[in-house]
């Protein structure tokens, strides 16, 4: 037959045994919601050109690609000739890479 410290002890080693699996989950749990920035993941996987991180490059980044120019902005997805500037040269090569005059 159980006497009162018999529960008493089973209630402590069932408390223990759960800070124990807490203890032990805790840091698999912060390691796993650990990821790099989503913004510099989706930015880096990116194309060349894709200003606006649509999925194309069209006139839509062009005009972002002017706006940049004017405000002297830099972006490496804007930079298309990858010369380190973001400039009229990038819109020329834009079009000279679709064999459209501007």
């Amino acid at each position: 037959m159980e006497g009162p410290r018999d529960f008493t002890l089973k209630r402590e080693y069932i408390t223990f045994a759960l800070a124990g699996v807490i203890l032990l989950a805790l840091p698999i749990l912060l390691l796993a919601n650990r990821s790099p920035n989503r913004h510099q993941t989706y930015a880096a996987q990116r194309a060349v050109g894709d200003v606006n991180g649509d999925g194309k490059i069209d006139l839509q980044d062009v005009a972002i690609i002017r706006e940049m120019i004017v405000e002297g902005k830099y972006s490496k997805q804007a930079d298309l000739n990858g010369d380190g500037k973001v400039d009229e040269k990038d819109i020329e090569y834009f079009y000279d890479s679709l064999s459209l005059k501007h």
